[in-house]
């Protein structure tokens, strides 16, 4: 088993949002209606579009370190509250 090591880290930066969107009725959810993010227009794609649940997630930059490999790697990471679950967003270079 390979072991990896947080070598430093900065956040977490925290957004949420669709906490409205708990007290919509089921059909309200999947409907075709135009969202507004920001000052974005997107259109819904049903109960998987973007804004189709309620979400919550800490955003984290973190360098990871590898047995035996350099130079480390610098990551954007994802902390989906949630569901409990880390994402990798991106590398950086």
């Amino acid at each position: 088993m390979e072991t990896i090591q947080v070598v430093c880290r900065a956040g977490p930066w925290r957004s949420l949002g669709g906490w409205w969107r708990e007290a919509e009725a089921p059909a309200q959810r999947g409907s075709d209606r135009v969202a507004v993010h920001g000052e974005i227009e997107v259109e819904r794609r049903g109960a998987a579009g973007p804004w189709a649940a309620p979400w919550e997630c800490d955003e984290w930059d973190m360098e990871f370190a590898r047995a035996g490999h350099h130079p480390p790697g610098l990551y954007r990471m994802l902390h989906d509250k949630r569901a409990n679950q880390w994402y990798i967003l991106g590398r950086y270079d």
